[in-house]
């Protein structure tokens, strides 16, 4: 019988390890599970929620209200030029 451990056990998100999102940047939502995959916005940092859960901070392009989302989620735009 396996023994399940669940104490002790802390779980980092990885936040797009290969590439830096710095504050301001322009970014995409890519989630095809959500309603707001395809979306951009302005990133405005990482944040802890009341659930202790970590959330992106996106200020949207197409109506500039803030929207919250999974870090994994967020890809930087990169300008081309």
């Amino acid at each position: 019988m396996k023994k399940m451990f669940s104490r002790g056990i802390k779980i980092s998100p990885v936040v797009n390890g290969s590439v830096e999102i710095r504050v301001d940047s322009h970014v995409v939502i890519q989630n095809e599970d959500d309603d707001m995959n395809g979306v951009t916005g302005i990133f405005k940092g990482h944040f802890i929620n009341d659930r202790n859960e970590y959330r992106s901070l996106i200020v949207l392009d197409e109506n500039n209200r803030n929207f919250y989302t999974a870090p994994e989620t967020v890809f930087l735009i990169e300008n081309k030029g």
